[in-house]
């Protein structure tokens, strides 16, 4: 994984996913998945990227090959 971060560490935050699939159904970060999240964050800030164009639009894509979900940050 490129953040270094595991499915398994992770895992907190796959939790939000399950139940009501309205995407304005309410959610809420428990203590662990908010603790997740930081540390997401953190890698996030840590790994850059150094050949952004910015006249180009950024993209989010999200996958769930064999169920498990992964984001990517591309031009």
């Amino acid at each position: 994984p490129y953040l270094g971060l595991t499915n398994a560490q992770l895992s907190p935050l796959f939790n939000i996913l399950k139940g009501d699939s309205d995407l304005n159904s309410p959610r809420t970060l428990s203590p662990e998945a908010r603790r997740v999240l930081s540390e997401v964050q953190q890698a996030v800030s840590a790994h850059q990227v150094y050949r952004v164009d910015p006249s180009t639009d950024i993209t989010v894509f999200i996958t769930a090959p064999d169920l498990h979900p992964t984001g990517i940050i591309g031009q």
